[in-house]
């Protein structure tokens, strides 16, 4: 299905619409300048962030690093290189066909596509742009069919196209959601078309009021279902047709009261059950996940399977196998994927096939004794590999060819050459966004902590070793060689927190023992020696942040007591001597984060007063008298992460609400005053490391967005304020400014806006098309007196479609969209 509909949209749309570009600032004598590539990122989680000089620093639990291409890509050519002109997916892809017009139609659980708002469905056009369709289904889109001209989905939603629609729906050329609505009481995983017939496989026990366990056959006109019920006594994952028999792959056991493993043929005539019965079988782990055949592919004489088994018969095979179509034999041919571990094959989840080429995606590492990550190509005459190697960094779930190249998607976030990999910590290069050379070879399940002493980089975390000699807990690495120094406190426990103060570094975490002394959860040692100094304030529990403030020192844990006196997650500490003292704001729960800045301490955690004042998570304390500040940026969940810089707050953590408004695991809250700002990155995931920079706020955590366009954990955005406001807040009355932006809409050739702001601020005003690119700089930082402003608009010469007014006055951002039209 080709959708008809004419498209103004183009492919990239970018952060426009709050002001936040996703791209690394580099800084320099001649200013900032903005970066082609993003930064890159991990594939696992970032628990801390540092930055020496040019070099960025992450550590966390991760196993690689790379470009974050996103869900999905098409690969060209005889190697399998990664088209650049492809839209980047934010999220995972699942499901994806051609359109028979040169484009693809994707499904999944992704929330963008080209930074365009897509929930799950999706249609990119021949030329690379997303269509304007938006059917938004409200849950994981995991099958798709064509029949003729229309498209059928299935998966995991109960409303599509804006009406009510459980897990199926059919959309009409144009994209016109149809009335077909076959309303199945469970997900569907895999669909096929046969003439007039649709067959649907899934999770399911009804289809339109019918009894249908895991596979129905449903009229492709009305949505009813139509006769035969196999009671298949598991999950149908794939289906596939060949003239008149239709082939059934799941987790199943059982097809109309006989035994079938994995895998069964059916009649599609009389709906007979065939005796065909390859008896695919797999490991038996009630730990581990169940065998099924998740790809089917059908060659002349044989099927092709894919999936989760360790046999075909009395043949082993793993995860892959072709199987004769007459005797459900396995053939000789065998493209023997690796590794097994132990009884556990590799798992392939997608098969695509192109004459005497198999295309094979899934969860592996080698093909044939070959590298191939999670996704080669075969030949089947005399298996043997080809040259294609895509490389992703995590599962391939689905494969398709068309005469672009082949399409690949799944649940990785980097594809391609690039990617490296770097265990637990990784250094990146500030002026590129690239992962540097530098690369420790650490043995820990974690790292939670780092900072920067001098030339070296400290880790903390659950550690065992760098470079094979021992380091528990804690260790110093050299910034330039990556090999570990001398300097071993070794912790008899993770370090989860630290801070480097002159020839001092302060740890915290669940160690008991550290520096040769009794220190348990807290400690200060001798940065030459490694040593633990005298200091010793003995909290009762785990220390998870430290910062210092002029002669105190302030902690944050989950502790209800330090040296016996009674103090909740947060306490202050005398620098030189290590006693509690009276300063106590006394949260209800514990305390994860801490920032000491302008003469209050702000304190993220999980907990809900400080003092006798409600604080939800996040709030500010007197660094003198241990008072609750009326500033609160309350969250509605757990806050892990802040940073202070230029008057403004960043808050990081697992929440979706900051006060009233929405914010998805950051914001930026006024460091006086408390108001949330309007920047707002919306990563929708976790964040659990900041940290300012010259080149902007670093973010890391658990996310896979920014601003609706793929990152992988980390991100760096522009600071809620900018620099030209900074040198002018002292001349400016306010760094905010209440304005209005009256624009013609739509705009031909010429037209005139008017701008107001109620008092004197630093103005910027440009228009941007839905790539994000500047198409005009109409104001530049211009400081602009209290009143209404006239600017004259010229758009000869661009091309018709959306834009966007972005409009800065001080602190404040102003969008609004204009269409230009002919």
């Amino acid at each position: 299905m080709h959708h008809a509909a004419p498209s103004t949209s183009h492919p990239h749309l970018a952060a426009v619409a709050c002001g936040v570009a996703l791209a690394l600032l580099a800084s320099g004598n001649v200013g900032a300048q903005q970066l082609e590539m993003p930064l890159w990122g991990t594939d696992g989680v970032i628990n801390a962030l540092a930055r020496s000089g040019d070099v960025i620093y992450a550590a966390g639990a991760f196993r690689s690093v790379g470009p974050p291409t996103g869900g999905a890509v098409l690969a060209m050519g005889a190697s399998g290189s990664r088209a650049a002109a492809f839209p980047r997916v934010t999220g995972s892809v699942s499901t994806a066909i051609d359109d028979g017009d040169g484009g693809w139609f994707l499904g999944g659980s992704f929330s963008a596509v080209a930074g365009l708002p897509r929930a799950n469905l999706a249609h990119v056009l021949a030329d690379g742009t997303v269509d304007p369709w938006t059917p938004d289904p409200d849950g994981s889109v995991m099958a798709l069919t064509r029949e003729g001209h229309r498209l059928y989905v299935g998966g995991a939603f109960t409303h599509a196209g804006g009406e009510r629609r459980d897990h199926l729906a059919g959309f009409e050329e144009g994209g016109r959601l149809s009335g077909w609505n076959p309303d199945a009481d469970g997900d569907v995983l895999a669909l096929a078309a046969h003439g007039h017939t649709l067959y649907a496989g899934g999770r399911f026990t009804r289809i339109a009021q019918q009894p249908r366990m895991h596979l129905s056959a449903i009229d492709a006109r009305s949505g009813s279902a139509a006769p035969g019920n196999w009671n298949v006594n598991g999950p149908v994952q794939t289906l596939a047709v060949r003239g008149s028999t239709l082939y059934v792959g799941g987790d199943f056991r059982l097809i109309d009261n006989a035994r079938r493993g994995l895998l069964a043929a059916i009649d599609c005539q009389s709906g007979a059950l065939l005796p065909w019965n390859p008896n695919v079988t797999g490991p038996d782990d009630p730990y581990g996940p169940d065998p099924s055949v998740r790809a089917l592919v059908l060659e002349s004489h044989a099927a092709i399977v894919g999936g989760y088994f360790s046999a075909v018969g009395d043949s082993t095979r793993g995860g892959l196998a072709e199987i004769d179509l007459g005797s459900g034999l396995a053939t000789p041919w065998d493209a023997r994927l690796g590794p097994w571990a132990g009884p556990y094959p590799p798992a392939v989840n997608a098969l695509s096939l192109a004459g005497d080429v198999l295309y094979v995606g899934g969860d592996f590492e080698s093909v044939l004794g070959e590298q191939r990550k999670n996704a080669a190509a075969v030949t089947l005459s005399r298996a043997s590999v080809l040259p294609w190697n895509p490389r992703a960094n995590n599962a391939v779930d689905v494969l398709a060819r068309s005469a672009s190249g082949v399409f690949i998607g799944g649940r990785f976030t980097s594809v391609g050459p690039e990617w490296q990999s770097r265990q637990n910590l990784a250094a990146f290069d500030a002026r590129t966004g690239t992962v540097t050379n530098w690369q420790p070879d650490v043995t820990s399940l974690d790292l939670t902590a780092i900072a920067i002493s001098g030339t070296d980089v400290l880790v903390g975390g659950d550690l065992t070793a760098v470079d094979g000699q021992p380091r528990t807990g804690l260790a110093a690495i050299d910034a330039l060689s990556g090999e570990p120094t001398a300097w071993a406190p070794n912790a008899d426990g993770p370090v989860r927190s630290l801070l480097v103060d002159d020839a001092t570094v302060y740890a915290g975490g669940t160690f008991r023992t550290v520096g040769g002394q009794r220190r348990p959860f807290l400690a200060a040692l001798d940065r030459q020696s490694g040593q633990a100094t005298p200091w010793n304030p003995q909290p009762n529990d785990l220390v998870r942040a430290i910062a210092i403030d002029g002669t105190k020192v302030y902690v944050a844990g989950v502790f209800r007591a330090v040296a016996g006196s009674r103090r909740i997650g947060l306490a202050a500490l005398d620098r030189t001597s290590g006693a509690v003292l009276p300063w106590n704001p006394n949260p209800d729960a514990w305390t994860n984060a801490l920032s000491a800045t302008g003469g209050q301490l702000y304190a993220g955690g999980a907990f809900h007063t400080l003092g006798d004042t409600a604080h939800l998570a996040c709030g500010a304390v007197d660094t003198t008298t241990g008072a609750a500040r009326p500033w609160s940026a309350d969250a509605n969940g757990e806050v892990y992460a802040l940073a202070a810089a230029h008057g403004v707050v960043y808050v990081g953590g697992a929440f979706d609400q900051i006060g009233d408004a929405p914010r998805s695991g950051l914001a930026a809250v006024n460091g006086s005053s408390g108001a949330l700002l309007s920047w707002n990155p919306d990563p929708r995931g976790i964040v659990r490391a900041l940290l300012a920079t010259p080149e902007g706020v670093l973010v890391g955590g658990e996310f896979t967005q920014m601003q609706g366009l793929p990152v992988m954990d980390l991100a760096v955005v522009p600071e809620a304020i900018t620099k030209p406001e900074r040198a002018l807040s002292a001349a400016v009355p306010s760094a905010s400014a209440d304005m209005a932006l009256l624009c013609p809409n739509p705009v031909r050739a010429d037209g005139e806006l008017k701008l107001s702001v109620s008092r004197a601020a630093l103005v910027s005003l440009a228009v941007y098309d839905v790539q994000g690119r500047c198409m005009v700089r109409l104001i530049d930082q211009r400081l602009m007196q209290a009143g209404t402003h006239p600017v004259p608009f010229h758009t000869a010469g661009w091309r018709p479609g959306l834009y966007f007014y972005r409009l800065q006055a001080g602190r404040s951002v102003l969008t609004k969209k204009v269409h230009v039209v002919e």
